[in-house]
């Protein structure tokens, strides 16, 4: 093999494991050591890194196992995640199940539940998130017709409807 050949061959590899060691430590680490910290957690797999691995506007949390997690847990999971990225501002979060981009967040409502986390109520949390989310193509995810007490029910169940759409 030419030498020249041999040379750029190892570059791309150094540039590729850089990348990707940027990753591991400045997202997918502080998010697992925080979800390991909640024994609960133990029925999810969440991992992070920047969209296309390059894009550090933007971020993808993708579900790698929640087949046994029940809809409270997926979301404990998505606000600890917030809660451990808060210091960072991001301009979108896309939701993933492995590599399939399923849902969006405004990087701003996220950094608004990573901040909030300690006090919010999750039963608002879990009511409010759904109309928040966007399908990859920028078109709303879900809709609430009714609001207050007499929606309350209709929330819950998109909220339970999105954590088998973010899973399945």
């Amino acid at each position: 093999m030419p030498k020249k050949l041999t040379w750029f061959l190892i570059s791309v590899g150094v540039l590729i494991g850089i990348i990707f060691a940027i990753n591991f430590f400045t997202l997918n680490l502080p998010v697992s050591n925080h979800l390991s910290e909640d024994y609960r957690n133990e029925s999810l797999e969440m991992s992070v890194r920047y969209s296309y691995y390059v894009n550090p506007n933007r971020i993808a949390i993708s579900l790698d196992k929640c087949e046994e997690a029940a809809p409270v847990d997926i979301l404990r999971g998505l606000l600890q995640t917030a809660e451990a990225l808060k210091s960072r501002s991001f301009s979108k979060v896309e939701l993933y199940k492995g590599f399939d981009h399923r849902f969006t967040l405004s990087g701003k409502y996220f950094k608004q539940l990573g901040e909030e986390y300690d006090f919010q109520n999750p039963v608002y949390t879990a009511r409010t998130l759904p109309e928040k989310l966007t399908n990859p193509d920028g078109t709303k995810a879900y809709y609430n017709f009714r609001s207050g007490f007499a929606g309350l029910s209709e929330e819950m169940e998109t909220f339970s409807e999105f954590t088998v759409d973010w899973c399945k």
